[in-house]
């Protein structure tokens, strides 16, 4: 939330118990944009902000973008639009 957004985007989530947990996003073409999280996350309510960068800290441009959040066996994607 916000959807679409301008410049951040906060993508909430929780994990029931501890996990190894990746969350990635990516453009329309599939191509991974950032790598906003990596790790094993302790079970609790999370706030992940995505800044509308790259891994390269570049700013990205207009469109929609996914988000795909991977916690163990479970993977949950989600649809982003940024309106610069």
């Amino acid at each position: 939330h916000p959807n679409p957004f301008n410049p951040d985007v906060t993508i909430s989530f929780a994990l029931a118990e501890r996990a190894n947990l990746n969350i990635t996003i990516f453009n329309v073409k599939g191509q991974r944009v950032k790598t906003l999280a990596e790790g094993k996350y302790e079970a609790g309510n999370y706030n992940i902000v995505w800044q509308g960068n790259n891994d390269n800290n570049q700013s990205v441009g207009s469109g929609v973008y996914f988000y795909r959040i991977t916690a163990g066996k479970e993977t949950l994607t989600g649809k982003m639009l940024m309106v610069k």
